[in-house]
């Protein structure tokens, strides 16, 4: 992961994964964002999706979030369900020492048992 630097220099990582039943989940994920915000005191996030639909399928969840949105700044990167990229992006994300914090569908119960091996602060949605 190349940061573009001016637009992600001190944004927060959301590692959220979208399972395949995702719709009408993104408001409980867009009150997670704002929780998040408010503790960092932060308006820009990068979100690395994590998802086994395929681009450009799995934007379809995020786009009335994205739409919607009046208060933040996005970047949104995309991952299918490797874990061997998505433990080198969690290394690369510590590395920079930059906040991570994940959001896990219910139908992901993998990838939420990545997040606490992994000491990843998560919330399931």
């Amino acid at each position: 992961m190349k940061p573009l630097k001016i637009l992600e220099d001190e944004n927060i990582h959301v590692v959220m994964g979208i399972g395949e039943n995702g719709q009408g989940k993104m408001i409980a994920a867009y009150a997670i964002i704002n929780s998040l915000s408010l503790k960092y005191k932060r308006r820009r996030f990068t979100l690395h999706i994590v998802s086994p639909k395929p681009r450009p399928l799995y934007f379809e969840e995020l786009r009335d979030m994205i739409l919607n949105n009046i208060a933040y700044t996005f970047v949104v990167r995309y991952s299918d369900l490797n874990y061997e990229h998505l433990d080198k992006l969690v290394e690369e994300i510590r590395s920079m020492n930059k906040p991570i914090y994940g959001i896990v569908a219910g139908d992901l119960g993998e990838l939420e048992s990545f997040f606490k091996t992994r000491n990843i602060p998560y919330e399931k949605i």
